[in-house]
């Protein structure tokens, strides 16, 4: 056997004792999948359906390669896993899987065979990647994708470990969070790790609540208590979960307490030994007392609405980034690192608790860049591929983990139909359906796996007309149109309604809905402020629609919240640059 061969040999051996280790550790700590609310998702190679468009260049010869396998001639192996038995080719599979390249090219035993038994593998699983290998699809859905992961991880399939992790992604909940963080760990998927334990911090008060976290491990709730952001109340309330792990299991646990204090970081007046939450609390450790500050080095994370950038009534872009925090109804100017560079017509979203920022213009040229922003480490991160186009008053909205940019206006003048759709798992940027008009200027909104988008203006007319495009059939369709044309409106979908806040010159404080059932507009109350300029943004917040800008230059407007239930809508504070326009917002948990 040649050296090569011999390595090939020592891979495939090394890949099996490593998976058989995956699947002894993994025992135990399933996920709990009844917990998902995601829907199946149909991965297949040409990006219809839901699901990626990876291996493109491929997709002719799936139906070839289909037909091949579906006449079993000349399947020349039969792979076994459990009571599974799947016909297949070796050069199909060696094409496929690096795992099956270097079985059969190492001179192993499986390389004569034709049966080859493949052991800690779940035979369905198998059987839907050889499946994909001749059809390029392949449908995941809660049921099965935590098997698919394990397959593709023996046999570094890493496209469908990719689609894997994207769909565990778009499943986190306060619930599962934990165990998919365990899980990613044990199959070593970087970036679902990343995504899942960033969830953790992100909705920490609530994961804590939770029946999983009285089960998480001693070194995972020290490198949670550890963390300098966390979303919680206060250290109290920290100090409160922590108790809760511990008196979960307190004969096992208690021996945690040195290293649990370390972490916290307790205000005086509840340091004291007589303070009744230490006296009550099996914390209590008179020799090693916790740390009392007075002030905590940790920032609790808080629900926020953020506006950066913008362009001011003397024509300055801007390059500021502003909060308001409900509680006090203040804006705050961020003490971080501002938005970069100075610039107007952009867009932002959220997407796995980070701020993505696309496009926008300095006046001379439309950007096709997009900036990340990590309100945990409070940085831009560089690297985030650019758009195909560049674009300036276009859409840009998050769903089922892709963001989607839409619309707006090239270097060229022109005013867009098309679309594009960011992958966060490949960094990279692939066409979407296109519009069926052009639009810049435009409002959009997306629930439900449904982008829609109303009015702005094709270049020559403003627009009343409505669209939307159902994720599920990849195809935009006309809707009802709205009762005005509005240009640089607010879009926003809240209690089963699609909301569209002003934008029209003629009646600049007007609003309206449309039921998404029944696709019928009607009118709701006027906003306080008009606001007839482009660059309205709506944005839902617990349970409420908050509008900022859309000035008119002349007069200040506040940010506005509106009341569905009762119909109301309810003056906040004004930004320090009341007059401010074509900016973007977001809500961010910062």
């Amino acid at each position: 056997m040649s050296e090569h061969a011999l390595q090939l040999a020592d891979a495939v051996q090394l890949r099996r004792l490593s998976v058989s280790g995956l699947r002894r550790k993994s025992v135990g700590g399933q996920i709990d999948t009844g917990t998902f609310s995601t829907s199946d998702v149909d991965v297949v190679c040409d990006g219809g359906g839901t699901g990626s468009d990876y291996y493109p260049e491929l997709c002719s010869q799936f139906e070839e390669l289909n037909r091949l396998w579906q006449a079993e001639d000349p399947c020349d192996v039969t792979l076994k896993a459990g009571i599974v038995e799947i016909d297949a080719h070796r050069k199909v599979l060696s094409a496929y899987s690096p795992y099956f390249r270097a079985m059969f090219a190492s001179g192993l035993s499986e390389s004569l065979q034709d049966e080859v038994e493949l052991q800690h593998i779940d035979g369905s699983a198998l059987e839907a990647v050889i499946i994909f290998a001749y059809t390029g699809r392949l449908t995941l859905n809660q049921d099965n994708v935590q098997q698919l992961l394990e397959v593709s991880s023996l046999l570094y399939l890493d496209n469908i470990t990719r689609e894997c992790c994207r769909f565990l992604v778009n499943a986190l909940d306060p619930v599962n969070s934990l165990g998919i963080a365990r899980f990613a760990d044990t199959y070593c998927c970087p970036y679902l790790l990343e995504i899942a334990e960033r969830f953790t911090r992100l909705h920490f008060s609530e994961v804590a609540a939770g029946e999983e976290f009285l089960e998480t491990s001693a070194p995972s709730l020290l490198k949670l208590l550890s963390s300098d952001s966390l979303f919680a109340t206060d250290e109290e309330e920290i100090f409160k979960i922590a108790t809760a792990w511990i008196v979960h299991d307190p004969t096992e646990r208690t021996r945690h307490l040195p290293a649990i204090k370390e972490t916290l970081q307790l205000p005086p007046d509840l340091c004291r030994p007589n303070s009744a939450v230490i006296a009550i609390n099996p914390l209590e450790e008179r020799s090693r007392p916790f740390h009392c500050n007075g002030s905590s080095r940790r920032h609790y994370l808080r629900d926020t609405l953020l506006i950066s950038g913008g362009l001011t009534p003397q024509g300055d872009r801007l390059n500021i980034m502003e909060t308001y925090n409900a509680a006090t109804d203040r804006w705050l100017q961020l003490d971080v690192p501002t938005l970069p560079g100075q610039k107007s017509g952009h867009c932002s979203a959220v997407l796995n608790g980070f701020l993505y920022v696309s496009g926008g213009t300095d006046g001379k040229l439309n950007f096709s860049s997009v900036h990340r922003f990590d309100p945990l480490a409070k940085v831009w991160s560089q690297g985030t591929a650019s758009m195909s186009s560049s674009r300036t008053y276009h859409g840009m909205v998050a769903v089922n983990g892709f963001l989607y940019a839409l619309g707006g206006v090239n270097n060229d003048c022109d005013c867009l139909s098309s679309v594009e759709r960011y992958d966060p798992v490949r960094n990279t940027w692939h066409t979407a359906p296109s519009m069926l008009s052009k639009r810049c200027g435009l409002g959009v909104a997306a629930v439900n796996g449904v982008i829609y988008v109303c009015g702005g203006s094709d270049g020559t007319f403003k627009l009343n007309t409505v669209e939307r495009l159902d994720l599920r059939y990849q195809k935009w369709e006309m809707l009802s149109p709205m009762v005005l044309p509005r240009f640089g409106l607010g879009c926003c979908c809240l209690n089963g309604f699609l909301y569209a806040i002003g934008g029209n010159k003629q009646d600049p404080a007007s609003c309206e809905r449309m039921d998404l059932k029944t696709h019928v507009w009607e009118q709701v109350p006027p906003m306080s402020s008009p606001r007839p300029h482009g660059s309205v943004h709506a944005t839902e917040r617990h349970g409420r629609l908050y509008v900022v800008g859309g000035s008119d230059r002349n007069e200040n407007v506040t940010l506005e919240a509106f009341e569905p239930d009762r119909q109301t809508w309810h003056p906040r504070t004004a930004l320090s640059s009341p007059n401010r326009i074509d900016a973007s917002v977001a809500v961010l948990r910062l």
